[in-house]
């Protein structure tokens, strides 16, 4: 995921990363941001707290009745001294708006802020280059079959 100002230096460092124009970004930040997440996803998203965080996680979002509503990756925001963790909620443009309003409902007395950020992030892929076997050196996509790859998604701040 990367800053808007920062896309075109990509595209010039790469010819092989592109846009994902039919993705939105959402800023889940506060002093609950993480503890919030983790009752509503199918993962443990605890490590998203955890100074120097930087991987992303896969994750779906559940109702509360326990179904899938929604699937996202989730990035940790890169944050300095005793800031808040917050963070960055990737998912469809076109969910995006019915998931601010799912995160919003059950925050119940949680601090916790929801903002779409999608005018200040934009989500980009860069493919990974071939391995000498002819497969992919990239990280595996966990929504794609055993063995296939996907494009990492970057974020420089």
């Amino acid at each position: 995921m990367l800053r808007s100002r920062a896309a075109r230096a990509l595209r010039h460092a790469s010819s092989s990363a592109f846009p994902l124009e039919e993705r939105c970004v959402l800023r889940v930040a506060g002093a609950d941001a993480v503890s919030h997440l983790q009752t509503l996803t199918t993962n443990d998203v605890r490590s998203l707290g955890e100074p120097g965080a930087t991987a992303p996680l896969y994750t779906a979002l559940l109702s509360s009745a326990g179904r899938v509503l929604f699937d996202a990756f989730l990035h940790p925001e890169a944050r300095t001294g005793a800031e808040a963790p917050a963070v960055l909620l990737e998912c469809e443009r076109a969910s995006g708006a019915a998931l601010r309003s799912h995160l919003l409902r059950f925050r119940l007395r949680s601090r916790v802020e929801v903002e779409d950020v999608s005018g200040d992030w934009r989500v980009w892929v860069a493919l990974p280059p071939q391995s000498d076997e002819g497969g992919s050196a990239g990280p595996r996509d966990p929504r794609l079959p055993v063995r296939r790859h996907a494009a990492s998604r970057v974020r420089l701040d």
